[in-house]
């Protein structure tokens, strides 16, 4: 019975110490090949846009109003997707054929951030802009 509960013992701390690399490397195996995918998605430089740009007319940055609604607008490439972010909520629209947009936004008292984010018609590019528009009820 000595060497029966020897050998025993040696079997369970060896299938230990196999549990426990598999445990211990297991995450760094799965991890390495989840960045590996990452890192080896390619990009078709054809893809890519070099003109695409957004270029936001209304409201100037840093301004102030007096109505608590204003219109955004700019121009970008024809088919690009428009979100425009307010306080009040997020607004989605596709530029028109020329590339113009715009659309009305609901203002806040005070200050009120606005982010205009386009979306190349591929997918593959984003710009962002963002404006300050202080909006007032007083008269000046």
């Amino acid at each position: 019975m000595g060497k029966e509960t020897i050998l025993v013992g040696i079997a369970g701390f060896a299938l230990g110490l196999v549990a426990a690399w598999a445990v211990w490397t297991l995450p760094q195996i799965v991890s390495k090949k989840e960045s590996s995918v990452i890192i080896q998605k390619p990009v078709a430089s054809s893809l890519l846009s070099p003109s695409f740009f957004l270029q936001v007319d209304k409201p100037v940055n840093d301004s102030i109003s007096s109505t608590n609604e204003l219109t955004v607008s700019g121009k970008t490439l024809s088919g690009t997707t428009i979100v425009i972010s307010s306080v009040n909520d997020d607004q989605v629209m596709e530029a028109s054929g020329d590339g113009q947009f715009n659309l009305p936004v609901n203002l806040e008292e005070g200050s009120n951030e606005i982010v205009i984010t386009a979306y190349s018609p591929s997918g593959n590019e984003e710009k962002n802009e963002t404006r300050i528009v202080n909006y007032t009820a007083e008269e000046f």
